[in-house]
């Protein structure tokens, strides 16, 4: 979840690239919608996230709510440059301070399924 569409569609190419499928939402209320809807291996999300709802609210949401119990140990991925390394470690994600590039996204999405699962994404 992204509400700047140039780093959006960035991070989508790259994502893309890296051999991933891609469900992109600009809007946090958005990505709860969609989360709701499918099922999904990881999330990224910027902590600003253009609406009332920031992206560590999100976090907190999936976490915490019964409605997302299947989710609730989904790696997750924060990228931010006004959240703290320690604030996101405590939501149990993964930090990724912008600006980032696809080496450090690519760090990022194996320290969160590392963090998850024991083993690494690629």
């Amino acid at each position: 979840m992204e509400d700047d569409t140039g780093v959006r569609e960035a991070a989508l190419r790259m994502l893309t690239r890296l051999g991933h499928t891609v469900v992109a939402v600009d809007k946090a209320e958005l990505a709860l919608i969609e989360l709701g809807r499918g099922t999904f291996d990881l999330i990224l999300t910027d902590d600003d996230t253009g609406s009332d709802m920031r992206g560590r609210d999100v976090v907190k949401k999936i976490r915490s709510d019964p409605f997302f119990r299947e989710i609730m140990h989904i790696p997750i991925i924060i990228q931010s440059g006004n959240i703290t390394e320690q604030e996101v470690c405590a939501l149990k994600a993964v930090f990724l301070p912008k600006p980032w590039g696809v080496q450090q996204l690519r760090d990022a999405l194996d320290a969160a399924v590392l963090e998850q699962t024991g083993s690494l994404f690629r």
